[in-house]
């Protein structure tokens, strides 16, 4: 049987590119392969040799061929969003900032860095299921955010979406955060993921990976915010694994920085899953690609 729908999904992904073509554009997941990586939208120069001219098209965009290229790493994050805002101080453009997690169909969470007491600078969309949103222009991809609810002393805020993720009718797959369910061992893997930034917008998704350190580590952190409910009951002090920061997409002239991007923390378990267990406490608004320690609030389900 497995045999059988390797062999197939080649067509599959063709015919999903033929209903599909006009939504997509670069850095857009395209289709699966036949291992376990993901096929990604790119220019056809920069896709491998080996696999270009097998490759199913993405159409132009921009006057630019684009292929569904096989190989690219398999995108385990899709349950963080970009959000989308007015641009200052005109308010004339459209400019993605900061990451969010899905918390539930409707619900998303990020960092109170990331709104704002006044509307106009509040987030007004989610992006979902792009890992470099710099990149294009996007449809059917997108839900409206409504006015966020924002707890100012836990540094952290919900976002209510206009309608739920199963009722949008999105383009991408995406899926709501696995949670983990209990405190984090000696053998799991904490990284953070976050969207990495140039001039305060989001670039690609990255990568970084931390380690718990005794909670006195985080006693001088700079708390620009004065946030004052930081406790060992709710946060972890982590500090980032020097030279771990890694590009999962996007330009590489981009700052990595874990707090302002609004960065989530994941697990990887010894049994390979993967869960989300805090948000980037935003003790800071400037994007610092810093390696000292920083708090998280933890996220944990019962």
């Amino acid at each position: 049987m497995n045999a059988v729908i390797l062999f197939v999904l080649p067509m599959i992904v063709a015919l999903a590119l033929a209903q599909r073509q006009q939504f997509l554009s670069v850095d857009q997941v395209c289709g699966p392969s036949n291992d376990n990586t993901t096929r990604i939208c790119m220019r056809s120069n920069e896709c491998n040799p080996e696999h270009k001219d097998s490759a199913p098209s993405c159409g132009f965009y921009g006057g630019i061929d684009l292929i569904c290229c096989p190989g690219a790493p398999k995108l385990v994050y899709n349950s963080l969003v970009s959000l989308r805002y007015l641009k200052q101080p005109y308010l004339d453009d459209n400019i993605y900032r900061c990451t969010a997690v899905i918390a539930t169909n409707g619900l998303l969470i990020t960092s109170t860095n990331c709104v704002s007491d006044d509307a106009s600078s509040n987030p007004n969309s989610a992006l979902f299921g792009v890992s470099n949103p710099s990149a294009s222009a996007w449809n059917h991809m997108e839900i409206e955010v409504k006015e966020p609810i924002v707890n100012h002393n836990k540094g952290y805020a919900v976002l209510r979406l206009a309608e739920p993720i199963d009722k949008a009718n999105l383009s991408v797959h995406v899926e709501k955060a696995n949670f983990c369910s209990r405190t984090i061992d000696s053998q799991d893997k904490l990284y953070a993921v976050g969207y990495a930034q140039h001039n305060g917008i989001n670039c690609g998704l990255f990568k970084t990976q931390l380690r718990l350190v005794d909670f006195n580590e985080c006693r001088n952190v700079h708390n620009e915010f004065e946030m004052l409910n930081i406790s060992k009951r709710t946060h972890l002090c982590l500090r980032p694994v020097q030279n771990s920061r890694t590009n999962l997409s996007g330009p590489n002239n981009c700052q990595r920085c874990l707090i302002a991007s609004s960065s989530v923390l994941h697990v990887e378990q010894a049994n390979g899953s993967v869960c989300v267990l805090g948000i980037a406490t935003p003790t800071m608004a400037d994007c610092i690609q810093s390696e000292g320690p920083l708090y998280y609030l933890g996220i944990v389900t019962e």
